[in-house]
């Protein structure tokens, strides 16, 4: 028994000490067994965005991607990493975008902002190069039919290729509602890679809108994004009238070997190889980071290399080119290095009008269009105007509420529209609804939601850019692109082009039916007409120097304020403002500012509007406007019991007919008024009343039986006492008053 009672003891502590063991150490391990992580595919091509599901998320948890069995700290920081709480909490998705290289990865859940790991989730990227070329041998004697054998030449590295997929195409891409023709296996020769080949079942129909193959490569992990493509023979293929690129915000830096330079260089060199026969290459705006002389050097630097085989090429500011500097300086160096000379400009190719918008103000973000500009505009879209015929229109800004990236109804934060006049250039738009109008800015991917938009005003299509991209996911990615169009009789095709990669976004593959049915807006019922030219107004002309300064506005954005100066002022860095606040204080777009405890000396004043300026006021061209009111001398007290309230000589009769209305200021109410008709500096007669004046005033007439044209006047005294001969009229209980 002693013994048996020694084990039991012992079993006791164990399970007591287990049980201990489980309050203090299992907390962790019990909700680490809530916190999962699940890759949506264990294999990625190079390039693809990596998307991952995870659960039991909370605090500062966060996810990043190492490469595979890192131990991740400080000093060993992640690839790219994100909280879950900006995807959503506790459950939800994430989305990463960097383009990581081949190799062995893992993603790690960890605890609360520190390096404690949830859970290990690993996954492969891949390479994956597309087809080298193609060429089909047609046998078939109708052109409507094919017939014979497609050869695909191998790409350089075949790694990772399982098989080819064959398509029928088109223009803009594969043809809509074709599945793959076949999947072409991989002819391999002892250990050399032959030709792949696909033999078409005699007298093939050639679908309806097919004008080409188009092959891609195969993987475990997808298909490759770009493709090799070959013209189905013996078919007539239309010839555009113009084709041209468009390109934007290549922020070129002074550093030659930065990676927007580089990206340019690559997209030239693509623009030159797809396109020998290019009309035109469009540029829309932020051509450099920050608009130096070094950027600008370095842009001409490059253009330089490829001048000879590149189209001619047009240009626009973009924000970046302008903001923060002296507006001339800036502007001059622009047209130095373009070639352009103006800031606004229009010309024609082969019958086709092109007009490029450009902002007047050296804002932060937006543009500024003046009423000159957009008149201009307006005159010039209805030169030999063709419902039938798109203008190209080109501004580096977008509209609000239109294409990626400019529209809030999706996030709130897609506010990277930028047009001050935003409301007046969509009402212009919409008197010629056959225009397609190109803008930058937002960097947004070609293929994100709103790429082309043409819901009203216009065709618009967001540009992206050759620098680095942004997403639908409001992310970072890197990536450049851009567009090649070509335009038809009675089509516009407008195809997006990756120019990292040299192959074209399927998504991005617009076609622009002519003429474009654009639906009618409305002004009255619109709302997405909400932000107009800025306009700025005091409620008065004339204040006294302790009454509040009220001054309306419309069509303010972002760190807009407006400031209080003597008038004619000049903005300047060693300015200051006497008063000043931010409209985002008070209500945007529009609204009504007051200044309060100003007390102003009597003179004249400015109410300054300044543009996105965030406190800044060096730049002129920051002022949105400016209006003067004065302020004004303060009348005298009047300490009397009485006042006159109203006085008038009736002009309805011949004699001299006065009235005047008295009411008291205090709680006094009696007192004698005296009406004293005089001709020239003589007393000729008196009236005079001794009555109570009630608190609301009241009226008092005395008439002179005298012709009023005769030069009389009138003298009103409101006395305590009163004698005929005026030897004793008390004191005066209001100022005089004297009627002509």
């Amino acid at each position: 028994m002693k013994s048996a009672r020694k084990h039991l003891s012992a079993l006791l502590c164990f399970v007591m000490a287990f049980m201990t063991m489980l309050q203090i150490i299992p907390a962790q391990v019990a909700r680490a067994a809530n916190q999962t992580i699940t890759m949506d595919k264990p294999t990625y091509i190079q390039g693809q965005p990596i998307t991952l599901s995870y659960t039991g998320a909370s605090k500062k948890d966060w996810i990043g991607l190492y490469m595979k069995g890192a131990v991740p700290q400080s000093s060993n920081p992640s690839l790219v990493w994100s909280y879950t709480s900006s995807s959503g909490q506790p459950d939800g998705k994430l989305t990463f975008t960097k383009n990581l290289p081949p190799g062995e990865y893992e993603a790690l859940y960890m605890e609360d902002d520190g390096y404690n790991i949830f859970q290990r989730a690993p996954f492969s990227i891949i390479s994956l190069e597309a087809p080298k070329s193609m060429t089909i041998s047609d046998t078939a004697s109708d052109p409507n039919q094919i017939s014979g054998e497609v050869t695909i030449q191998n790409p350089a590295d075949m790694s990772n290729i399982l098989n080819y997929l064959l398509y029928w195409g088109n223009d803009v891409g594969k043809l809509p509602g074709h599945p793959a023709i076949a999947t072409i296996p991989l002819t391999v020769t002892g250990a050399t890679y032959q030709p792949a080949t696909y033999t078409f079942p005699v007298d093939t129909p050639i679908p309806k809108g097919a004008t080409k193959l188009i092959a891609y490569s195969n993987s475990i992990a997808g298909s490759s994004s770009a493709s090799a493509e070959a013209a189905i023979p013996g078919l007539t293929t239309e010839e555009p009238a113009v084709s041209f690129e468009v390109i934007s915000d290549m922020h070129i830096t002074s550093d030659s070997d930065h990676y927007h330079n580089k990206n340019f260089e690559n997209a030239l060199k693509d623009i030159i190889q797809m396109d020998p026969k290019s009309d035109g290459l469009m540029t829309v705006g932020d051509n450099t980071n920050n608009g130096d002389e070094a950027e600008y050097q370095e842009l001409k630097r490059i253009f330089d290399q490829y001048k000879s085989k590149l189209p001619p090429t047009y240009f626009v500011q973009g924000n970046h080119d302008v903001r923060w500097g002296d507006w001339s300086q800036y502007s001059e160096r622009f047209t130095k290095y373009t070639n352009m000379k103006s800031n606004y400009y229009d010309f024609w190719i082969k019958g086709y009008h092109f007009i490029f918008l450009g902002t007047e103000k050296g804002l932060k973000d937006y543009s500024y269009l003046s009423d000159t500009q957009l008149k201009w505009l307006d005159a010039k879209l209805s030169e030999n105007e063709s419902k039938d015929k798109p203008t190209f229109i080109f501004l580096h800004q977008p509209l609000k509420n239109t294409v990626s990236g400019a529209n809030e109804s999706y996030i709130p934060t897609n506010n990277w529209y930028g047009v001050r006049q935003d409301k007046e250039l969509k009402l212009i738009l919409a008197k010629h609804p056959q225009s397609i109008m190109f803008s930058g800015h937002t960097h947004w991917e070609l293929g994100a939601k709103d790429t082309m938009y043409n819901a009203k005003y216009a065709t618009l299509f967001n540009t992206a850019s050759t620098a680095y991209l942004w997403t639908d996911s409001n992310a970072y990615k890197d990536g450049s692109q851009g567009y090649f169009v070509k335009v038809y009789d009675d089509k516009v095709v407008v195809k997006g082009r990756d120019f990292a990669n040299n192959s074209w976004i399927e998504n991005a593959q617009f076609e622009v039916k002519l003429s474009a049915q654009i639906p009618v807006v409305d002004p009255a019922t619109d709302p997405d007409l909400t932000l107009g030219n800025p306009t700025i107004k005091t409620v008065k002309s004339s204040y006294a120097p302790a009454e509040p300064v009220q001054v309306a506005y419309t069509g303010s954005v972002l760190e807009d304020w407006i400031g209080i100066f003597p008038a004619g002022t000049k903005l300047g860095k060693n300015v200051k403002a006497i008063a000043q606040q931010k409209t985002n204080s008070v209500q945007q777009p529009d609204g009504t500012m007051t200044f309060s405890g100003l007390n102003l000396a009597p003179g004249k004043y400015d109410a300054v509007y300044v543009g996105e300026a965030e406190y800044r006021s060096d730049n002129d061209n920051l002022e949105l406007g400016r209006v003067t009111f004065e302020v004004a001398s303060a009348p005298p007290v009047d300490n009397h019991p009485f006042v006159v309230t109203s006085a008038a000589l009736a002009t309805n009769t011949s004699m001299v007919d006065a009235t005047v209305t008295v009411k008291p200021t205090t709680s006094q109410n009696t007192a004698v008024v005296v009406f004293q008709l005089m001709k020239g500096n003589t007393p000729v007669s008196i009236a005079s009343y001794q009555a109570p004046v009630p608190a609301e005033g009241g009226s008092f007439n005395a008439k002179f039986n005298v012709n009023r044209n005769s030069g009389y006047h009138v003298r009103v005294l409101i006395v305590s006492d009163f004698s005929a001969d005026l030897t004793n009229v008390g004191t005066l209980l209001a100022e005089p008053v004297t009627l002509q």
